[in-house]
């Protein structure tokens, strides 16, 4: 028996354990695009059931061939969507596929996206009538 196998020695991990191989990165790569493009083609499909009741025939209509391109348009849009964090859908279809494969995340769960509300500022409060007037008297002298 040799010194380096000796049960009295701790144990020592692997420097690539906890790291995944070759196939497998490819497999979450792939996993991950699939979400995306699942996400993607639910929004597309949302945005087109948001237009089914416009009308189209008022004086700046595209007529026939706005018809014809609107799925485009559904695509592209739903594409930038997904581009900018979509709507949240993308992350638990790929940890259910992940999990349907037998692989653990290597990252936890993001929490839920940030709403847009927190993200742009208030718009700012008006004046009350009585600060106006205020204002008003205040123009009115200096400029006279």
């Amino acid at each position: 028996m040799s010194a380096l196998s000796s049960p009295g020695l701790p144990q020592t991990q692997s420097l690539t354990s906890g790291i995944p191989s070759v196939p497998e990165t490819a497999t979450r790569k792939k996993i991950a695009d699939t979400a995306k493009t699942f996400e993607q083609t639910f929004l597309a499909q949302m945005i087109g059931s948001m237009f089914q009741g416009v009308n189209d025939n008022s004086a700046f209509g595209g007529g026939e061939g706005e018809k014809a391109f609107r799925s485009f348009l559904n695509d592209a849009m739903a594409k930038q969507m997904v581009a900018h964090g979509g709507i949240g859908l993308a992350r638990p279809v790929e940890q259910e596929m992940l999990r349907l494969q037998g692989l653990s995340p290597l990252t936890p769960p993001t929490s839920t996206p940030t709403p847009i509300s927190s993200t742009v500022p208030p718009m700012p409060s008006a004046p009350s009538p009585a600060s106006a007037r205020q204002g008003t008297a205040a123009y009115a002298r200096r400029a006279s």
